[in-house]
């Protein structure tokens, strides 16, 4: 036979544990880390989260406009771009740090995602919706031919290839921030609910 206190904790609201007010702490936390640094996209992300361990039903209102931010708009397929950029930096310091595997690498896969990547930052900044954001896509445009240019010398990606795309994540990353607020600022609920953690008004 189950007590009262068995069947209370069995039929208890699993978002009013101290596990969940722990996690909406955390999230708090993010949230307001995220909005203070201008990021929307990484607020958005967390005040949905935060909006579903609410008894309040807040999660609704906000889900339509959270879903196209985060899954619908620029924003988010730079974040995609800003992941490829990292993981060629990451195989291209694992090269240059050990010797054995450069000599091990698919150079040709390599220099394919590398212009992969190149093609689709490019293809976007060329868009209309970059327009005043043609300054960058030069720089980046210029920053692409050294490498390519490198290339032809030398035959492999090395080091100048990352300093490159060090510097194409930093312009694009700056381009995700404005893209994301600008989306933001388009659907006022979500703005509203993200400037309670700090989210600067366009």
């Amino acid at each position: 036979m189950h007590g009262p206190s068995d069947r209370a904790a069995a039929t208890a609201d699993p978002r009013r544990s101290w596990r969940a007010a722990k996690r909406r702490e955390e999230l708090e936390a993010r949230a307001r880390a995220a909005a203070h640094a201008g990021d929307a996209l990484g607020a958005s992300r967390a005040l949905l989260l935060i909006s579903m361990l609410s008894d309040e039903g807040g999660a609704l209102p906000l889900l339509p406009h959270v879903a196209r931010l985060c899954f619908h708009s620029s924003a988010v397929h730079l974040e995609r771009l800003s992941r490829l950029n990292r993981a060629l930096y990451g195989v291209l310091e694992c090269l240059r740090l050990d010797e054995s595997h450069r000599l091990k690498a698919e150079q040709e896969a390599l220099t394919a995602m590398f212009d992969l990547y190149r093609a689709q930052a490019l293809e976007y900044l060329a868009g209309d919706g970059c327009a005043n954001f043609e300054a960058a896509r030069y720089t980046v445009q210029a920053a692409f031919y050294a490498v390519f240019s490198r290339l032809r010398l030398d035959g492999v990606l090395g080091e100048q290839t990352q300093e490159v795309l060090g510097v194409v994540d930093d312009f694009l990353h700056c381009v995700q921030l404005s893209v994301g607020n600008e989306v933001v600022h388009a659907m006022p609920d979500l703005e509203k609910a993200l400037q309670q953690y700090g989210l600067k008004p366009i």
